[in-house]
């Protein structure tokens, strides 16, 4: 099987190989990493606001407190102590022991919403939300807070259903760990390039099951029961076999179901033993290994592959802005002088700017070869 598979995955390299060559007859493939870095660097954002200080003294002095590293710890530890807090929770448990935990909640949430318009004071209210995790946070503690008020009003009573799911949105503040965590950032944004792929991938996975549960209609709708086989568990319709087509493909007991369709007078004896090792064969062990050999070859592309453009572009983003953020602090962080560009170039280091060990004059020089005459003030996009 494992040999089988192996040419599976050799035939599937191939074709993608033949496709690029293909897709890049006019393009080298230094070309394509170049197209690929221009496309991110044209979705990506400025977020310069965290990196510029407030001039009010109010602002700036919540600013320092946020950005402390002291004050970083404290919050991430609020986040795995709320996700604690929320596992503790269990059917049957004493009324003192839910007050004590709805009590600690209550007063982490208070310091969750606290931190989220103070950031919003600090950064502005339009600028707070250019930062994705920032979208993500202020979603989360709007549905707390709608949980919380809706429960202390008495609309919906503590424990109902729509509290609890409301609830299970605050486990997704595990998300503000990430930057902690680098290499699970890095799968994230395996995962993220290659979903088209995944698409195209799961589109074939579902062509089989449709064709798979016509045939199970077709042949076994006759067959009411057996050790699995029941009123539920059926081929009677398509939606039926769909569910216990999904049952075969993720393992769970698929040759018992196999055994009642292959020993019922419906069954057509080898026509069910051939239908059901067939498919299992497709889902559980090709389809579901070409998922797997397209996050290895993403990872391979834009992970181990050595001047890859997506590495080369997250290293150079984040001290770009910082430097950005230097020389665009006093117009809110959207544009530079032009007289400030050379010291700006020469700042920055390569491969997108000189370094300072660059004569001025050279970097000057080259921004002269830009032909940027007229323009007074040099914008992020």
């Amino acid at each position: 099987m494992n040999l089988f598979v192996g040419v599976i995955f050799y035939h599937f390299t191939q074709a993608q190989k033949n496709e690029q060559t293909k897709s890049s007859i006019f393009l080298t493939q230094n070309q394509i990493k170049w197209l690929n870095i221009q496309k991110m660097i044209a979705q990506a954002k400025p977020e310069f606001f965290s990196k510029t200080k407030p001039k009010n003294m109010i602002k700036l002095l919540f600013y320092n407190i946020l950005h402390h590293k002291i004050f970083i710890y404290f919050m991430n530890f609020l986040v795995v102590l709320n996700l604690t807090v929320l596992s503790l929770k269990y059917s049957g448990s004493s009324k003192t022991y839910q007050m004590v935990l709805d009590e600690i909640n209550f007063v982490m949430i208070l310091i969750f919403f606290t931190e989220l318009w103070l950031k919003i004071l600090v950064n502005g209210f339009f600028n707070y939300f250019d930062y994705n995790l920032h979208k993500c946070d202020f979603i989360i503690n709007a549905i707390t807070f709608l949980e919380m008020a809706l429960v202390e009003t008495s609309i919906l009573e503590e424990g109902s259903k729509i509290t609890n799911f409301l609830k299970v949105f605050s486990v997704l503040r595990i998300f503000r760990l990430l930057p902690l965590f680098k290499g699970v950032g890095k799968i994230l944004e395996n995962l993220s390039f290659a979903i088209p792929s995944f698409v195209n991938v799961g589109g074939m996975l579902l062509l089989i099951f449709f064709i798979y549960a016509e045939l199970g209609v077709y042949l076994f709708s006759g067959i009411d029961e057996g050790e699995v086989i029941d009123e539920f568990n059926n081929f009677h319709n398509f939606g039926n076999a769909l569910i216990i087509l999904f049952k075969c493909a993720t393992g769970d007991e698929w040759f018992h179901i196999m055994f009642d369709v292959y020993g019922n007078p419906y069954g057509g004896g080898i026509t069910a033993a051939i239908f059901f090792l067939t498919f299992v064969i497709l889902c559980s062990y090709i389809m579901i290994n070409v998922f797997i050999l397209i996050i290895i070859q993403q990872f391979e592309e834009y992970q181990i592959e050595e001047n890859n453009p997506i590495q080369t572009f997250k290293e150079n983003l984040e001290n770009f802005r910082k430097i950005w953020a230097e020389f665009s602090a006093g117009n809110d962080s959207v544009f530079i002088n032009q007289k400030n560009l050379i010291d700006f170039y020469r700042k920055l280091e390569p491969p997108l700017g000189f370094g300072s060990q660059t004569e001025r004059a050279k970097v000057a020089l080259e921004v002269m070869k830009m032909k940027l005459e007229g323009f007074f003030n040099i914008f992020f996009l």
